[in-house]
């Protein structure tokens, strides 16, 4: 626990500090082996994301694979805007057919995301 410890007189004041705890959050693109180019964009909030590419295996006749993932306090926001960004590779649900280009750079273009929601977060609008 974190506190301050004052002497005030002869007597010791400890002033506690609250403790908060972050749980970061990832997005992720997740791929199918035999499907080359298909990628599924999503985030969780799950300390592991072998535990969430697990949930989705079940789900899937073939085998998938953690191609990338960025760690971020807006993985929502961030997840939405990767979808807005590739609407036009969609192909069912949170599928999309993505180029190696893209995969290649995903942490880099989720960076950018991050960083222009984090200008737009005091945006009521955004």
């Amino acid at each position: 626990m974190n506190f301050l410890r004052r002497r005030i007189g002869y007597y010791y004041i400890f002033i506690i500090y609250k403790t908060y705890i972050i749980i970061m959050s990832f997005v992720y693109l997740i791929g199918e082996n035999g499907n080359e180019g298909s990628y599924k964009i999503g985030s969780t909030r799950s300390k592991d994301i072998r535990k969430r590419l697990k949930q989705l295996q079940t789900g899937n006749s073939n085998s998938l694979f953690i191609k990338s993932f960025f760690e971020t306090d807006y993985p929502f926001k961030v997840e939405k805007m990767l979808h807005a960004r590739y609407k036009n590779n969609h192909t069912n649900g949170e599928w999309f057919y993505l180029d190696k280009d893209i995969t290649d750079n995903f942490e880099d273009i989720c960076k950018k995301m991050e960083e222009s929601v984090i200008l737009m977060k005091d945006n009521p609008y955004f």
